[in-house]
């Protein structure tokens, strides 16, 4: 029995197959040979390293606060006055960095599962602030601030894969990070136009924009493929959209 990985149509039975863990017999299909089967683990990869060297960080502040305040008791061994404000603070520091890692694994935790079902009623605008809020660190290494809102506050519901939905969003921005911007902003403004819903990422300098730069290698094709959605720049060259 072999390992397939895929979201695509099986070369032996021509279905489609579930994006993980699915079993075909007598199916020899290599993972580096499914294009979506390398942009989801790549996907994944990328964004639990970066969480990984988030909560390497909350540990180092931690265990710095902790080397000081057993400098303090020493001092306090030997008869030096410890100011218990001093002592406070040092606490409160360590409290708020378990808050933040507390909040890290918890997020981690919601992208893990959102591999668990193939097909759910996904919300747009939730699901791309939960995305800008998962890849704050490596977006904020580019010196990049993302704004995403949306013209009307009803929900945009689409059917389909959270996980891959989570994916292509982080494309585009991954994208959008390697083009121009005015003023380091990334304005994602989600919306329905012609009864389809939309994310649209602006805020480029004008003729910016590289058509060929746009989601155009094989995994992305995959990945929209799958989504059923199509990437275009508007006529302003200055901003493209996400159609599905």
């Amino acid at each position: 029995m072999k390992t397939y990985f895929s979201y695509f149509k099986c070369p032996v039975t021509k279905q489609m197959r579930c994006p993980v863990n699915a079993f075909a017999k007598g199916a020899d299909v290599r993972i580096e040979e499914n294009p979506l089967a390398v942009t989801g683990l790549r996907f994944f990869g990328q964004l639990s390293a970066s969480i990984s060297h988030e909560i390497k960080n909350v540990l180092a502040i931690i265990n710095e606060n902790a080397g000081l305040m057993e400098d303090l008791a020493l001092m306090g061994e030997k008869g030096v006055p410890v100011s218990p404000d001093r002592l406070v603070r040092i606490a409160g520091s360590i409290a708020g960095q378990v808050q933040r890692a507390d909040a890290i694994v918890r997020n981690w935790n919601r992208f893990a599962h959102s591999i668990d079902r193939m097909s759910e009623e996904v919300d747009l605008l939730e699901t791309t602030r939960f995305v800008s809020t998962l890849t704050s660190r490596l977006v904020s290494m580019k010196n990049i601030i993302i704004e995403v809102a949306a013209p009307s506050d009803n929900p945009i519901i689409l059917h389909t894969s959270l996980y891959f939905i989570e994916n292509i969003i982080w494309k585009c921005i991954e994208t959008a990070l390697s083009i121009p911007l005015e003023n380091n902003t990334l304005t994602i403004v989600l919306e329905k136009k012609d009864g389809k819903p939309r994310i649209g990422f602006s805020g480029f300098l004008s003729d910016g924009i590289e058509p060929m730069s746009l989601l155009s290698s094989e995994m992305d094709r995959s990945l929209l493929a799958v989504l059923n959605a199509n990437v275009e720049i508007e006529t302003d060259n200055r901003s493209f959209v996400l159609i599905f």
